[in-house]
């Protein structure tokens, strides 16, 4: 990723379909803003491509969101193409899970898996990301976090490394119209 001349990362950082615009910032003084697995920074902002709530034959960008709340973390899903139709959940599994659901729903019957991942889909749980939240102030204080060993990898001069490709129906738009079309004809 491209770092300015301090070595922070140049936002947005594009990781194929996902988009992360801010990483925001972690919160240590309150419970609820960490797990084993993620830190779930105030402010992170991310976006991605996925089917639309309308229609989920139809490509929507996802704008994905942290906020914060007397009650903990908010995390917030929001459609660009019906902003007014936000998914707003305590935790991204329960937010992304309301998404799976409802593309269920208009497709008329069960065509992905609505167990939610919400670390996935945000971008949380991304390597990349995960690394530079890591590296935030604060982060050494989330006592519940099980920190992750990265190995940075520079390419070669002109060099781009390939970003793996994913076929979880629940994150990655291709593979779920794929599975769209398939359970339509079925």
């Amino acid at each position: 990723i491209p770092l300015d001349a301090a070595g922070r990362p140049i936002f947005p950082i594009i990781l194929g379909p996902l988009t992360i615009h801010s990483l925001g910032v972690i919160v240590t003084d309150r419970p609820g803003y960490h797990s084993e697995q993620c830190i779930y920074p105030i402010g992170f902002c991310s976006s991605r491509t996925y089917a639309s709530l309308k229609n989920p034959l139809v490509q929507c960008l996802y704008q994905c969101t942290i906020t914060d709340s007397p009650y903990g973390p908010r995390f917030e899903i929001t459609p660009e193409d019906d902003p007014g139709r936000s998914l707003i959940g305590s935790s991204p599994n329960e937010v992304h899970s309301a998404l799976l659901r409802t593309i269920n729903a208009v497709c008329g019957k069960e065509v992905v898996c609505s167990e939610g991942q919400g670390a996935k889909f945000f971008g949380l749980s991304h390597p990349t990301v995960q690394n530079l939240i890591q590296s935030c102030p604060g982060a050494r204080k989330c006592s519940e976090y099980r920190w992750v060993q990265f190995e940075v990898v520079k390419p070669a001069e002109g060099e781009e490394i390939p970003l793996p490709k994913d076929y979880d129906p629940t994150i990655n738009f291709d593979v779920l119209l794929h599975v769209v079309k398939e359970s339509l004809q079925a």
